[in-house]
């Protein structure tokens, strides 16, 4: 093989290692990319579960003050 050749081999392995090295950021950045997303995931379940038992526990203090309103009605009222 004569020198320009030997060049162009070399200046092609070059660009493959470039290129690996390019592949390798990317899958770095990928994982850090769905490491991200499931984080998210988590924080957005936990915070609907939280808003879930909220909301459970303002619909209970409805109801009871709901019973207790009709309650005092029914003894003012005589009912």
């Amino acid at each position: 093989m004569n020198q320009a050749g030997w060049e162009e081999l070399e200046s092609l392995k070059a660009k493959i290692n470039g290129l690996e090295a390019k592949i390798a950021k990317l899958r770095l950045g990928r994982r850090v990319l769905m490491n991200l997303l499931e984080l998210l995931e988590s924080r957005r379940r936990a915070e609907r579960h939280e808003l879930e038992r909220e909301l459970a526990r303002l619909k209970e203090e409805n109801r009871k003050l709901s019973q207790l309103l009709r309650e005092k009605r029914r003894v003012l009222t005589g009912v």
